[in-house]
């Protein structure tokens, strides 16, 4: 696991996985086991299922959540509306159809299809909240549904 402040690696520590989906004990976040809080605010959580790479860290710090491009290693892209109420679409510069992921703010799938450029993705059914869409080929991108 590591630990991140405005972007930047600030602590890493290593578990061993026991393959638990369950616990009995709670998750502390700002709050200490013996019930001390800290002295500071938080204003973002996540949690994933998978290690992110530094760039995606990066990304997910910098970016501002807008119909502007995204520019990635992997390729530029363009998500609008943003926020989502009923569809998304991803504009990019590959030509065919790609596949995508899109996965809560938990790391789980939540929704997954196929798509060719600037045709429209249903999120109609989504609950309000956080989302990251990861279109083959292109960077991970977040998006809020309202």
């Amino acid at each position: 696991m590591t630990l991140y402040k405005n972007g930047t690696s600030v602590g890493t520590n290593t578990n061993a996985y026991t393959g638990t989906t369950q616990a009995a004990l709670p998750i502390f976040i700002g709050r200490a086991v013996s019930g001390g809080y800290i002295a500071a605010n938080i204003d973002d959580v996540g949690i994933w299922s998978r290690a992110l790479t530094s760039g995606e860290i990066s990304q997910l710090y910098t970016s501002a959540l807008s119909t502007g491009e995204v520019l990635s290693e992997k390729g530029t892209a363009r998500l609008a509306p943003n926020p989502a109420a009923d569809y998304i679409r991803v504009d990019f510069p590959m030509k065919g159809t790609k596949h995508y992921t899109v996965t809560d703010a938990t790391g789980k799938t939540v929704l997954k299809g196929q798509v060719s450029d600037k045709q429209q993705s249903d999120v109609s059914l989504l609950v309000k909240g956080t989302y990251f869409i990861e279109t083959e080929g292109l960077k991970t991108q977040k998006f809020i549904k309202e």
